[in-house]
This record gives structure tokens, sequence and C-alpha cells, in this order.
């Protein structure tokens, strides 16, 4: 339903734009920067915009588009009241659920958003009947430092005991992880010193985890302690660029040694490897209990 609003908005926005008279937006200013690499001299005239945070010049050509587009969208006939429709078929939905994870023991995880909010609760149901608890309210973290929040990712331990969660400010995508337990929902942990993380999961017995990075690193933690045991990476051919870790899934057992693709890949328990048509294999290090970590990397 969502994906039809949108259209049907798209559709209405370009035929009334191709008929009203409208000023140019705002020109962005042009400050060239120049760089060199391997030889070849790089221009960039808006490099500018990246400190947007810090220069005033950057925060009033941001505004002056935001405050350009909404001028264009307020003339519009009927602008005010499709955007009131929109609104009314959007939260006519209860709740929007993501991400649901359904363990073998019955425990049910899930991002929830309620109609009308903008970010996902992390909420646990003991099984599908029970009743529903809210394990991680991002509101609340922005009540710390009056920043919105938002759940990047998150993964439940295979027993439930615990559910680790990457959350960051402003979209940064700086996630730090959290570590909660599922029956108190106390903070049991937080580990820090890794920075655009991409991905979580646990060890077999819980006691451990491993963190993915948007270039490609992997680190292995003890929950107890909040301490980084080991890092290592992929294997990746010379002068390429890092890759983004994806997706991992943790081995059964060691019997063989783990492997990783660098592309779009899948998961076999029986090989206990990851397979692709496409990516080259990279063996994975061994890991504390033996069982290794599976992983899909993506450029």
């Amino acid at each position: 339903m969502k994906l039809s609003i949108l259209l049907m908005f798209g559709v209405w926005v370009a035929t009334t734009i191709s008929v009203l008279a409208e000023d140019d937006p705002p020109k962005a200013p042009v400050h060239e920067v120049e760089d060199e690499y391997w030889g070849i001299k790089i221009k960039d005239p808006y490099r500018w915009m990246e400190n947007i945070k810090q220069d005033p010049e950057a925060q009033q050509w941001l505004k002056a588009q935001a405050d350009f587009t909404m001028r264009i969208l307020d003339s519009m006939p009927g602008y005010g009241k499709l955007k009131a429709r929109i609104t009314e078929l959007v939260n006519s939905e209860p709740a929007t659920i993501s991400r649901p994870h359904l363990l073998a023991n019955g425990n049910l995880f899930y991002l929830k958003t309620a109609a009308g909010q903008n970010t996902a609760k992390l909420c646990f149901r003991k099984s599908v009947s029970a009743d529903e608890v809210i394990l991680v309210n991002p509101d609340e973290f922005g009540k710390q430092d009056g920043k919105p929040h938002a759940i990047n990712f998150y993964a439940p331990a295979m027993d439930g005991s615990h559910v680790a969660f990457g959350i960051s400010a402003q979209g940064s995508e700086n996630a730090f992880i959290h570590v909660v337990e599922t029956a108190t929902g106390k903070e049991a942990q937080v580990l820090r010193g890794q920075t655009f993380q991409t991905g979580v999961i646990f060890s077999r017995d819980g006691k451990a985890l491993v963190t993915a990075d948007s270039i490609g690193t992997l680190r292995l933690w003890d929950i107890a302690g909040g301490k980084e045991l080991r890092r290592f990476g992929v294997r990746r051919p010379p002068n390429t660029p890092p890759s983004r870790v994806s997706a991992m899934v943790w081995s059964p057992a060691a019997s063989r040694r783990t492997k990783a693709s660098n592309a779009e890949a899948c998961s076999s328990y029986s090989a206990r490897t990851a397979c692709s048509s496409t990516g080259r294999a990279a063996p994975m290090p061994e890991t504390t209990q033996g069982a290794q970590p599976v992983f899909n990397q993506r450029p």
C-alpha cells in the first residue's frame, strides 16, 4: 500500500510541477579542492558540503533548498489535502513489524514501529502467544543527549537469553553495540572501539560474539568483560577497496575450516561453508569454542 501511495504522489508532483512557474532552486557555491592520487589530479567542487554541521555556508544553502522545496509544494493545488490523506492511510495500520527472529525455543524478537512514529522499538515475546515486552526504546537514548536515535541492526543469542543491537544517533550509522538481558531488559555490556558496524552474531554458547564493520574487519568479543579478544579480516585481491560484511552465520562445528565469500553467498551447515558462484573463498581463523563464523562480504 505504501508503495502505491508513493507512486501516486510522485506522478501527481511531476504532473503539477510541470505547469507551475517557479524560480530556480538556490545554486550551490563552488569551492574547488584538488587532490592527486597516483599521479592523477582529481577536482572536487563541493567537498565543503561534507562539513554541514560546522560550516555556516553549507547550513544556509541546505536551509534555502528546503525552503524552496516547501514553497513549491505548498503552492500546488490540493497538496494539503493529499498530504493529509497520505498521512491518514499510513497511520491506518496500527504498527509495522520488521526483521522478525523466531528461535528454536519459541522466543520471538522483532522491530515494531507504531503508527505516527518514526523509530522502531526492539520487542520480545517469550512465545508467539505471550505478551509483548519492549526491550529497547531508542527514544530513551535520545533523552540522554537530545539527539534522535535508531536501531541499525540486532541479533538475539541462540537461547534467547540476551540480544545485541547497534544503535546510532541522527542517522550517522556510527553504532555502538549494546547487549541486554532478555529477562530483565537490563544492559549487560556496551562494546566500544569499533565504528560503522554492520552486524553482530552470538557464539553458540552465548559467551562471545562477532561484530563486523563497513571495511570488512571482524572482531571477536568476550561479552562478560566487554573486551576485544581477536581481530581478523578477509583476504582480497591487491589494490582493491575494502568490502562491507553484510551477513554472518555461526557454524555449528569445526571439523572443517569455515570459509566466506566476497560476493552473494549461501550458507550450508552440512558443508560448513559459505558458497558463492562468483566470489573467491577466503579461510577464516579458529575462534573460542572451535565453531567459526561464516559471513557474506559484499563490495
